[in-house]
């Protein structure tokens, strides 16, 4: 006869089951549990939940300065040990440990009877802090994973959801919201997993690459991003922190930052989804971020009790802009180099929580010197824009979204089966990656040992995508077929290609069939 605990673990393994062939059919919907994450995030720091007041200072502003700090040094230890976060990202006890810290921090955060305690506020900053790595990376990590198109459309979503739950929630009882934000942290969690499962083969090959030849330390992260661009994030947060750091301080504020929010979300959500633009211009929104910024600075340097709501709107629409430009600009370049994903994306984070954390400290001695702020904020945004926003900076391509998001579109294994028997049904890529036209040459191998291929990419020292490109060059599949299959773009699969070349001293596709013949 099973025992309670046994029954009650069956029960719950079906439950999971049903919930996970009830997500499969639609994956997309597990991507939108990130708006869950950012809906916790929106609870904890911009509800109002809690208007008390710890050291002299707003509780939600002191919450989110510890929260910020712990989370900016969390986000630098993951970049520089990518290679050791990158084997525990998955791992079900890190996940449950992340996601328990992040629970008890809300419930310290948010409980009325805690959350006007100076020890229990600290605590749960730096719990929430402590856990905000692994929600930001694994999402970052699952976006990375999709075509570009469908993962602004994702992260659109994302935002309009967790800011129209958000501007729900100011009708939820106060003594409910923790509630209402432990659901939304689990939801994010659960989401994420699932996702992970449909995702698994692409995420888990990405990942063992980087564990396998992340470098570490500084050495590991430098050229991720230039060194400009953070430079540029860092300051432009900075700035928007000070502005949001003195707002909080202000006897005014109401905590209206919810609508405008939820607006800078529609119009993304629209673009992405009506428009179906192919090209996003990320330092176009930058620059268009930062005249908000200065606008708030300015309202809050002349009067920032007087304007105190006005000045807020432009906060809350120049950080929606600002998030949302950074999270297309990270999951691209994740995109386009899956081994360092974790690393990458955890690198911006960290400019983002800095400057954040900075701004916010700084703004609790510039609240009685607004000259002096709207001074620094000027002459700051002014050398960013020209420096590290130029008009044509980052101009990424995310197609026109027409294909599937998971896996390869209708239709494309028998495409792939008539290349590999016939050849030239479809435009290949010649020796360095340019397209051609010509018939492609030479048979085709139906099929390929993996371990004769996993020998040949250690002798040659092809990394774990360069050997996915090449086991599918050698098939027949043209460039075109080998985006589609691997979800990467053009120029991606161009650079593998040539690299491959490059590494095996190969001069044609038939020469690299006779080599792995011959490992074979």
């Amino acid at each position: 006869m099973l025992s309670w605990a046994a029954r009650s673990g069956m029960k719950t393994e079906g439950n999971m089951r049903r919930f996970e062939d009830m997500v499969g059919g639609r994956p997309e919907v597990a991507l939108l549990g990130f708006g869950l994450y950012w809906f916790w995030v929106f609870v904890l720091f911009d509800s109002g939940a809690n208007a008390s007041t710890v050291a002299g200072i707003s509780a939600p502003l002191f919450l989110h300065i510890v929260s910020l700090s712990v989370s900016a040094l969390a986000f630098l230890l993951v970049a520089f040990k990518g290679a050791l976060f990158e084997r525990l990202l998955w791992n079900r006890w890190f996940v449950l440990a992340s996601v328990f810290l992040a629970l008890v921090g809300t419930v310290f955060a948010l409980l009325p009877t805690l959350s006007s305690s100076l020890p229990f506020v600290a605590i749960a900053g730096v719990l929430n802090g402590i856990a905000s790595p692994w929600f930001c990376v694994s999402w970052g990590v699952l976006y990375a994973n999709v075509r570009p198109h469908e993962a602004f459309v994702y992260l659109a979503s994302s935002f309009f959801v967790g800011t129209f739950l958000s501007f729900l929630t100011t009708w939820v009882p106060a003594p409910l919201v923790v509630v209402v934000g432990s659901i939304a942290l689990l939801g994010a969690c659960l989401l994420a997993m699932l996702c992970h499962r449909a995702l698994s083969d692409r995420v888990q090959a990405a990942t063992r690459d980087g564990a396998l030849k992340g470098e570490r330390g500084a050495k590991g992260i430098r050229g991720l991003l230039p060194a400009k661009v953070v430079v540029g994030i860092v300051v432009v947060l900075f700035v928007y922190a000070v502005g949001r750091s003195i707002i909080f301080q202000s006897p005014a504020y109401s905590f209206n930052m919810h609508v405008p929010m939820l607006a800078v979300a529609a119009v993304a959500l629209i673009v992405a989804t009506v428009f179906r633009v192919r090209r996003i211009h990320v330092g176009q929104l930058y620059r268009f971020a930062m005249p908000l910024v200065a606008i708030a600075s300015t309202l809050i340097a002349f009067s920032y009790v007087d304007f105190v709501s006005q000045a807020a709107i432009l906060e809350a629409a120049s950080i929606c802009t600002i998030e949302i430009a950074t999270w297309v600009l990270l999951v691209n370049l994740a995109h386009e180099r899956p081994e360092r994903a974790v690393a990458l994306i955890a690198l911006g984070r960290c400019a983002v929580h800095g400057g954040s954390a900075l701004g916010e400290i700084a703004g609790l001695y510039l609240v009685a010197h607004h000259l002096l702020f709207l001074i620094v904020a000027v002459v700051c945004l002014v050398v960013v824009a020209g420096f590290s926003f130029s008009n044509k900076a980052f101009v990424i391509e995310v197609g026109d979204g027409d294909e599937a998001a998971f896996g390869p579109t209708a239709g494309q294994d028998a495409s792939a089966r008539r290349l590999a028997s016939t050849g030239a049904s479809e435009p290949s890529f010649d020796r360095d990656g340019e397209r051609s036209d010509a018939p492609q040459e030479g048979r085709f191998l139906t099929s390929v040992d993996d371990q004769a291929l996993r020998l040949f990419a250690e002798e040659h020292g092809l990394s774990v995508r360069e050997t996915g490109v090449l086991r599918l060059w050698v098939m027949g599949y043209s460039g075109t077929a080998i985006e589609n299959e691997l979800t990467i773009s053009k120029s991606t699969v161009k650079t593998h290609i040539k690299h491959i070349y490059e590494k095996t001293g190969a001069h044609s596709r038939s020469d690299l069939i006779g080599m792995l013949m011959g490992a074979a």
